[in-house]
């Protein structure tokens, strides 16, 4: 929701710049949605086993790392050797 409401707060502020009698952006008065704390979202073992029996064995091995080093994907993919 907030990327949806960034990208049309940048196609507003471009459409002011560039055209003319663009009203002021309607997106400064929509209140954003509360963000749910990371740490409140849990993964069950019903979850992860659902989704590691489908994965090739790529993504098994980047979910076990992922759970043994409490990394995030990003951090995976920038792991080296």
């Amino acid at each position: 929701m907030a990327i949806a409401r960034k990208l049309f707060s940048s196609a507003w502020s471009w459409g002011r710049s560039h055209l003319e009698g663009v009203p002021p952006n309607p997106s400064l008065d929509c209140e954003a949605l509360p963000r749910p704390n990371r740490q409140d979202v849990y993964v069950s073992d019903e979850d992860y086993a659902c989704v590691y029996y489908l994965a090739n064995p790529f993504w098994k091995a980047m979910m076990e790392s992922a759970y043994i080093c409490r990394a995030r994907r990003s951090e995976l993919i920038n792991m080296k050797r």
